[in-house]
């Protein structure tokens, strides 16, 4: 009998310790989750002040090549920025990156300048409007389709043999 007795304390002991360890596992993961939360925040709010600083390079007279080059730069810098990161979604399948990617290449064919540069006060304030709400699907629509209308054809790189 004392061998059930010892037993029973045992299997009480061990309960309670799974117990103790389940509830500061909880712990452990419910402050985890508020950290990795705060982190995406952080992301998120890098991603929409890039988007506000392209919006301010197309704020600029882009007549001038430094300037004009300085934007492309910008617009690059939120081109490299995973998709992934950030929590900001779309339903058109595209992601932003790619949209920043297609207007850098097409920013460095000559041909399109005259037309950035007629439309950028447009530009300026479509990407401040998504500094502030980069999930407004009619923003994110208006400017996959402004991109989509600039010749983004470039050389191929050819491999010669």
């Amino acid at each position: 009998m004392s061998g059930f007795k010892n037993m029973s304390k045992v299997l009480s002991v061990v309960t309670v310790l799974a117990l103790a360890s389940t509830l500061y596992l909880l712990y452990l993961k419910d402050k985890s989750d508020d950290r990795r939360h705060s982190l995406q925040e952080q992301i998120n709010q890098v991603f929409q002040g890039q988007f506000y600083q392209v919006g301010e390079c197309f704020g600029v007279n882009l007549d001038d090549d430094a300037a004009y080059t300085r934007c492309m730069a910008t617009v690059n810098a939120v081109s490299v920025i995973p998709e992934s990161i950030t929590t900001f979604k779309n339903n058109e399948g595209v992601s932003y990156g790619l949209i920043m990617s297609n207007l850098y290449i097409a920013m460095t064919i000559s041909k399109n300048k005259p037309l950035i540069i007629d439309h950028q006060k447009q530009m300026y304030d479509l990407f401040l409007r998504l500094s502030g709400n980069p999930e407004d699907p009619d923003l994110f629509k208006q400017l996959k389709d402004f991109v989509g209308s600039l010749d983004k054809t470039v050389s191929p790189i050819t491999n010669h043999k």
